[in-house]
């Protein structure tokens, strides 16, 4: 009877892990679809991109953007071609995206249960289900959320090549993930480099010991130096497209918005490398900070308990399985020497790391359970795993709730998109929009960029372009434009605190206008302080 009990134990351990795993990734998964399909309207940052997928064409989206963003090219031609396919509404605009998160989600199931213990992968798999970052890249339209899929799918392969590296299947699918991958995500440069470093180091080190132990062979040198012939090929080819792609448009991109590089997710991204001594106190910063948001966390050492389960983590794979360390930590290498160039930030913010959330995720699982294993009786093993993994679960109820019950980032954002849909419902055949918002002139200092009004222009400017029903015109010149007589014309405009407003150009519109046609209704809505929209209806004399 004992030793049916105790084969029973280990059978219904089993089960309930994979119960428990079908069930976090399942609420995963839930998050996910409720977020996507509440349809938030647009916040500013998904608004800045959006302008140029409506006023751009494929090739006009090699050039720089509006709103000086920075996006690589190929995100840009996947959401055109899907908003050219299905319109321009949220849920098309965020499908991209949406999609890239949900394959990630069960990639990353796959990469823990292949690489970790099954305790350990269900932890690891609860802190990415659950994680705030890659659902919430996960319904933008930003290209975050492609960063996390590529980063998954590159980081699989490169456990496939350690593993088979005489495969030329793993590197040519490599080759083509990472020579297609950097047109669609610029830190996949930074991926592909650091696991490129560590697979030819593994064959050059392989090579050397080979040759030293054939010696007085003759076909072995041959044979020996082209097996790392397809690992050359892999950086070579990457570099070459990645070179390409920053020529032609992300060099123009950034040379199009150098101040950017003084915004806070810029600015303090960068090793101090002239005052070394600083640099202990920035690393500590750096990687306590919201770098590592994993499920939740934030900026001055809001994230420091994944940070120590990272760190725990890090220790037993070294122990355990050191290619598998090398690969997952292999891109810091690259982004650091980037942010010490000053060509890419270096943590500061889990967007702009998103691809690090796979090593970051597997390591805290790791780490998670070895704290278990040391601090808890080996009896209560199995029910704290499964309960940590049923806190994580509810959460992710709980904010699949939220995120239907408060579906937007701000207020206003919803206000906007309902004050410019309430000025179509009211338009007629025949009717003519002139939209306007003054960002003729764009700020180009940080506490401007970050200013809500700047995100607000933005998203006004999208939802004009996007809900008029009639012809609409775009802050053309007033001196050139011409008003039509045979219908009514609505001149929309947002109008906010800016120094560089050009009211000038706002009351030559209205003069404009006013001379030829009959003013008719003046509409003023406050959106917040200093910050209105504004609608003035002219009928024909």
């Amino acid at each position: 009877m004992t030793t049916t009990r105790a084969a029973r134990r280990p059978r219904s351990t089993y089960r309930a892990f994979a119960i428990a795993t079908y069930a976090i990734v399942a609420a995963g998964l839930l998050w996910r679809v409720a977020r996507y399909l509440a349809n938030w309207p647009l916040w500013g940052d998904e608004a800045y991109i959006a302008v140029s997928l409506l006023t751009r064409d494929f090739a006009g989206l090699t050039r720089p953007l509006e709103y000086y963003q920075i996006a690589p090219p190929g995100f840009l031609w996947a959401e055109l071609a899907v908003i050219r396919w299905l319109g321009a509404s949220e849920l098309a605009l965020r499908l991209v995206p949406f999609l890239c998160g949900i394959a990630s989600l069960f990639l990353f199931w796959r990469l823990a249960a292949k690489t970790l213990d099954r305790r350990s992968a269900l932890l690891a798999i609860a802190f990415f289900a659950v994680s705030f970052y890659p659902i919430r890249h996960a319904n933008e339209v930003k290209p975050y959320s492609l960063d996390l899929f590529l980063a998954l799918v590159m980081t699989s392969l490169a456990l496939v090549a350690w593993k088979r590296p005489d495969s030329i299947g793993v590197w040519a699918s490599m080759t083509i993930v990472s020579v297609v991958g950097v047109w669609i995500s610029y830190p996949l440069i930074l991926v592909s480099g650091g696991l490129g470093a560590v697979l030819v180091g593994r064959q050059m080190a392989s090579l050397l010991t080979t040759r030293a132990s054939s010696r007085g062979s003759d076909s072995g040198p041959y044979r020996d130096s082209a097996s790392i012939l397809p690992a050359l090929i892999f950086v070579l080819a990457t570099i070459a497209s990645w070179a390409a792609m920053y020529l032609v448009v992300a060099r123009p991109q950034a040379l199009a918005a150098p101040f950017l590089t003084q915004m806070e997710t810029w600015e303090n991204s960068f090793p101090p490398l002239l005052r070394p001594w600083e640099l202990p106190w920035w690393f500590l910063k750096t990687h306590t900070g919201n770098m590592m948001a994993y499920p939740y966390g934030g900026n001055h050492f809001g994230s420091v308990l994944t940070t120590l389960l990272v760190a725990a983590g890090m220790i037993v794979v070294w122990r355990k399985d050191r290619p598998l360390l090398f690969l997952l930590i292999a891109p810091l290498g690259p982004a650091f020497v980037a942010a010490a160039l000053h060509r890419y930030p270096y943590g500061t913010s889990a967007r702009i790391s998103l691809y690090m959330a796979p090593a970051i995720c597997l390591l805290a699982g790791q780490g998670l359970m070895a704290v278990i294993a040391r601090t808890m009786p080996r009896r209560r093993t199995r029910s704290t795993i499964l309960g940590f993994t049923a806190v994580m679960g509810l959460l992710a109820v709980g904010g699949s709730i939220f995120s239907v019950a408060v579906p937007y980032k701000d207020v206003d954002d919803l206000e906007l998109k309902q004050i410019v849909r309430g000025f179509a419902d009211q338009s007629r055949p025949g009717d003519r929009w002139l939209g306007f918002n003054g960002l003729m002139i764009l700020p180009k200092v940080k506490q401007l960029m970050l200013m809500p009004w700047l995100q607000h222009a933005a998203q006004f400017h999208f939802y004009v372009l996007r809900d008029s029903p009639v012809p609409l015109d775009w802050n053309p010149d007033p001196e050139s434009y011409v008003p039509t007589n045979g219908g009514r014309t609505r001149f929309l405009l947002h109008t906010f605190g800016y120094d560089k407003f050009p009211v000038e150009v706002l009351f030559a519109h209205i003069e404009r206008l006013s001379s030829r046609l009959e003013a008719s209704e003046r509409i003023k809505i406050n959106v917040r302080l200093h910050e209105d929209v504004e609608s003035f209806l002219f009928l024909p004399r």
